[in-house]
């Protein structure tokens, strides 16, 4: 961040941070930490945009009521929250939830209940709907078009299961033949 008069102002803090933390050397004594840090002064980056990412979360989830968070969603305050949750299961995936969070962060995600794996919730989401037809009707005879109470478009899902099994089973038959 430079301002209008020229000051880089963000290279500036950033060094502040850097002096306080050890990493580079500097004149950085206990009075000018007070005064930076009576301003409202961050200095640990990860820590504050942690915090802005848990906030940004708790309002999508009391307005949406879930997690489900689109790789490109932009919250109304011009946070990029969908990047945010990609980065963070990418983390997860690629390294373990162990490695890549703490325990106290995960815990506030587990809370909150983040969705690791947007593909394995869809599949429970469906297989539950599936489950509930099955308990209503005693089969999953269910005609393509149909749709549960809640939206779940159950008919073409379960029309496409049915294909790639029989898609599967040709292919297993065509190649043991």
């Amino acid at each position: 961040y430079v301002t209008e008069s020229g000051l880089t102002l963000g290279a500036w803090i950033n060094t502040q941070r850097r002096v306080r933390s050890g990493s580079v050397s500097g004149n950085l004594t206990y009075e000018k930490i007070c005064r930076l840090d009576d301003i409202g002064m961050i200095w640990d980056v990860s820590d504050s945009s942690w915090q802005e990412a848990t906030d940004e979360l708790r309002r999508y989830l009391e307005e949406y009521g879930n997690l489900d968070i689109k790789a490109r969603y932009v919250s109304p305050s011009g946070f990029r929250l969908g990047s945010w949750v990609g980065n963070l299961r990418y983390k997860v995936k690629k390294y373990g939830i162990e490695q890549a969070l703490s325990p106290v962060q995960r815990k506030e995600l587990e809370e909150l209940g983040m969705i690791w794996d947007r593909n394995q919730e869809k599949w429970e989401q469906y297989f539950e709907a599936a489950k509930n037809y099955y308990d209503e009707h005693g089969n999953l005879d269910v005609k393509t078009k149909y749709v549960t109470a809640d939206g779940i478009p159950l008919g073409r899902w379960i029309a496409s299961i049915n294909s790639q099994v029989s898609g599967s089973n040709t292919k297993s038959r065509t190649l043991s033949d």
